[in-house]
């Protein structure tokens, strides 16, 4: 996290398995959703089944958006869902059967609202994906400057200030960075930009890509 002095606006980049799973399952599938529309034709299994751009879209927000509330409550000191545990020693089935359903809501494919077949075919994807935790893992929210971002730690300063001040209208920001073969960015609100991970841009690039999607963010925000 990025904050300075006493103020409570920060900007974080984090690391999310779960925002980056969906743009993987878009690219495996090749259906193209503006700006991540640079990628060649997949299996299109998702598409076959009834995937469509507005559905990824919402499905993309919803998971995006789960992980953001999760971090502002931790950011801001509020409750967070209690630990699940066993209760019996050994665990019964129904217990078993109850942890699985669990730790199966807190997956993208559960926050899917559309075709049954698409979410089966997520859930599979899902496991896939997950099984590989070398390639994938989260990573707690941190000071964008421990190396993730291009450019001098006085530029990042002057930048957060610019970010700040453009996005005075936002609660903070937060930005997830996620591996795609072209330099985007998608803006979703109320306050989270979605890009090619940091270390492929420019700092020039970085630097004005950052700045738009604050702006677009901060219209949005506006009455």
């Amino acid at each position: 996290m990025h904050p300075i002095g006493g103020d409570r606006w920060v900007r974080s980049l984090i690391g999310s398995q779960s925002v980056e799973f969906c743009v993987w399952a878009l690219i495996q599938d090749g259906m193209h959703v503006r700006p991540f529309d640079i990628h060649p034709i997949g299996d299109e299994r998702l598409s076959q089944a009834g995937m469509d751009a507005a559905g990824w879209t919402q499905w993309f927000k919803t998971v995006v958006n789960r992980d953001v509330d999760f971090h502002e409550r931790l950011r801001l000191g509020g409750d967070l869902e209690p630990m699940s545990f066993y209760e019996s020693d050994p665990p019964t089935v129904a217990e078993q059967l109850q942890m699985k359903e669990a730790l199966w809501a807190k997956t993208p494919p559960a926050l899917w609202k559309g075709s049954r077949q698409v979410g089966e075919l997520l859930d599979g994807l899902w496991d896939d994906y997950s099984s590989r935790p070398v390639l994938r893992r989260n990573r707690p929210p941190r000071w964008p400057r421990d190396r993730e971002e291009p450019g001098t730690i006085a530029q990042d300063r002057d930048l957060y200030t610019s970010l700040r001040e453009l996005g005075s209208d936002l609660p903070s920001l937060y930005c997830y960075p996620v591996a795609y073969p072209a330099l985007v960015v998608r803006e979703v609100a109320p306050m989270t930009l979605v890009l090619t991970s940091p270390k492929q841009w420019t700092w020039e690039r970085y630097h004005d890509a950052l700045l738009a999607g604050v702006a677009s963010l901060a219209g949005s925000a506006r009455p």
